[in-house]
């Protein structure tokens, strides 16, 4: 691999790992697995339901997933990514 070539985010058996959450995005993504609302998300959160529909969206494509519905399907491993 040259220096330029960008390394890939792989487990021990070579398959994809998921990008790390961020600390917002993973309570985001816990609030959603419990069947929190947007609107509940954004009010404990203190932020808008506009940033909550953004962390989804990092969420969702950190965790290669279509939509939100197929979130709360499994507990999230681990945490957030350390800081």
């Amino acid at each position: 691999m040259s220096s330029g070539a960008s390394k890939r985010n792989t487990d021990d058996e070579g398959g994809e790992r998921p990008e790390p959450l961020s600390q917002k995005e993973h309570d985001v993504l816990v609030a959603i697995a419990a069947g929190a609302s947007r609107m509940a998300i954004a009010e404990s959160l203190g932020v808008s339901e506009e940033e909550i529909g953004d962390h989804i969206g990092a969420v969702l494509e950190k965790l290669h997933r279509l939509n939100s519905s197929s979130l709360g399907r499994r507990p999230p491993v681990g945490g957030p990514a350390p800081e």
